[in-house]
């Protein structure tokens, strides 16, 4: 816990019960970098296996049968490929206000929706692809330490081979392409065994609220070594794309891994931030056009905009998807349940919906 604010900090009188033996609560007043809130959370695990979440994140009772396959399979990491979301109370969003708060998301295809619980075997060189094409701007296909499972046997071999877990920018991507590296498989589930939660006063919260834009050196978090560090192929700019990419070009870069650099995508990349932040547009165009020796990438340019048009045709079926959603409670992709304020009610509904099948 490094909480800034008193009424922010986890007291310690909420800490009891049976399983206060099983809680280890530290909490750090000095004002630490990410790398250093993760290391520090790192170097107080002991499990064969670890799962990273973040405050507003929350594991499910499902979470019993990924621990009993570990034990009999044992495999380097595990990932759900379902992506389960909670909107806690407190979330504003940009256009949608309120409407956010109190919302909680299963995917239709997921155990949580009845279907059969599966396990398969995912090969790293695809998955790194997949994210390369994507232009290292998303990570949900990588095998991972922040919404995954790792065994701490594969913790310690990275940790000798790169000298850390977190050896890029962001220690979510910066583990995650790490772990890629250094193992040939991962398992995948379509189980429910954690939900990624948004609260206002996170990074999730400021994505929401579209506030995921910062200059490299106004970003408090950041470390001044990553900072240098910064690759010259990626805009000067820190928004939720650019810090992913970052850490997976200056990781590869730093192995010496030309044959993957060649496969990232930067079109993708600089589409992704112009969707992101339309302001971006002309940073982007004066970054193209100093890195060409001052003439315009027409090719890169075209490819950008194809990307872009692709990114905007999904806005218009997210648009669709979340009008929908806040008069029905379930769609093609989705079902919803309004009105859950907290992680015990979502884990209720879980229970009902199963309970159901």
């Amino acid at each position: 816990d490094n909480s800034d604010e008193k009424n922010l900090i986890l007291s310690k009188s909420i800490l009891k019960g049976s399983y206060l033996n099983l809680i280890k609560y530290c909490y750090i007043s000095n004002n630490i970098s990410m790398h250093e809130n993760y290391l520090s959370a790192l170097g107080m695990a002991a499990g064969n296996y670890i799962m990273c979440i973040g405050d507003d994140d929350f594991i499910t009772p499902e979470i019993k049968v990924i621990i009993d396959y570990l034990e009999s399979d044992q495999p380097n990491c595990i990932i759900q490929k379902e992506n389960l979301r909670y909107w806690w109370p407190d979330v504003q969003h940009k256009h949608y206000k309120s409407k956010y708060s109190s919302r909680f998301r299963i995917p239709a295809r997921s155990t949580c929706a009845g279907n059969k619980l599966k396990f398969s075997i995912e090969r790293s060189t695809d998955a790194l692809e997949e994210c390369l094409l994507k232009g290292g701007t998303e990570i949900s296909m990588l095998p991972k330490f922040y919404h995954g499972i790792v065994s701490s046997v594969l913790i310690r071999k990275i940790e000798k081979e790169f000298g850390t877990l977190f050896p890029g920018a962001t220690p979510d991507m910066s583990s995650a392409i790490a772990i890629v590296l250094s193992c040939d498989t991962f398992v995948s589930t379509n189980s429910c065994f954690f939900v990624s939660g948004t609260g206002d006063n996170s990074g999730g919260g400021s994505g929401v609220r579209r506030e995921h834009i910062w200059k490299i050196k106004d970003v408090p978090w950041f470390s001044d070594k990553f900072i240098k560090a910064w690759p010259d192929s990626i805009i000067d700019v820190a928004c939720g794309p650019t810090l992913w990419a970052s850490s997976v070009v200056s990781i590869l870069k730093d192995r010496k891994r030309q044959d993957l650099l060649h496969k990232f995508n930067y079109a993708y990349l600089h589409a992704k931030c112009a969707h992101v932040d339309s302001s971006l547009i002309p940073v982007i165009m004066d970054f193209l056009i100093k890195n060409n020796h001052n003439r315009i990438p027409i090719a890169m340019i075209l490819f950008i905009i194809f990307n872009y048009i692709k990114f905007f045709l999904e806005r218009i079926s997210s648009l669709i998807e979340n009008v929908l959603s806040f008069y029905f409670s379930t769609t093609m992709s989705y079902k919803y349940w309004k009105g859950v304020k907290t992680p015990i009610q979502a884990n209720k509904v879980l229970s009902m919906v199963k309970k159901n099948k």
